[in-house]
């Protein structure tokens, strides 16, 4: 009976000492599934990420578009104004060609006039062409501007619960993988008494 005992004892001690050393299959289940969690956490957090800066990428080119087309419209601006100054002074001098006593002068005054209106119109249709694409172009970077600042409050939200969820899952793993390390021991204590 005593040899029985004995063996039953030290057959526990090395079903303990081996069991120290292994993860059950249970554990190991566990830990992998703490590991895809954390996984997950890193793929939204990842995804939020190139969401806001996507959104800072469209606030930085709305931005550019804005100035960049701001300049560009000062100089249009300066231009027509120059355009509209030209026009008008050289315009009074063919109007009073035009209303001189001579028929001959007064009609070649005429058609010079009406030449000159034409090449103005010409000339103040082009830039203006090029306001409107220019206006255009400055509604398109407001847009993205807008729409960029809208977006990165959503991804701002999201990188937030993203980094939540991965802080979660990577202390949800850090406690599996201490409580599976701590259980042999408690194991051991318990089949002791």
């Amino acid at each position: 009976m005593k040899t029985h005992l004995l063996i039953l004892a030290v057959l526990m001690l090395t079903t303990a000492a081996i069991g120290q050393n292994t993860i059950s299959s249970k554990d190991s289940a566990k830990l992998a599934k703490l590991e895809s969690y954390v996984l997950r956490a890193e793929a939204k957090m990842t995804k939020a990420e190139v969401k806001m800066a996507y959104a800072d990428s469209l606030i930085e080119s709305g931005t550019a578009l804005i100035e960049e087309n701001d300049v560009l419209l000062d100089e249009l601006s300066d231009e027509i104004k120059q355009l509209d100054g030209t026009y008008k002074a050289e315009r009074k001098p063919l109007e009073k060609a035009t209303k001189t006593k001579d028929r001959d002068d007064a009609k070649l005054a005429s058609t010079e006039l009406k030449a000159f209106d034409t090449k103005y119109k010409a000339d103040a249709k082009v830039l203006t062409t090029k306001e409107k694409a220019l206006l255009k172009n400055m509604s398109k970077g407001e847009s993205d501007l807008t729409k960029g600042k809208t977006y990165k409050k959503t991804a701002k939200t999201a990188v937030k619960e993203a980094q939540k969820a991965l802080d979660e899952a990577q202390k949800n793993l850090n406690e599996g993988k201490a409580e599976i390390e701590g259980e042999p021991e408690e194991k051991k204590k318990n089949m002791l008494f």
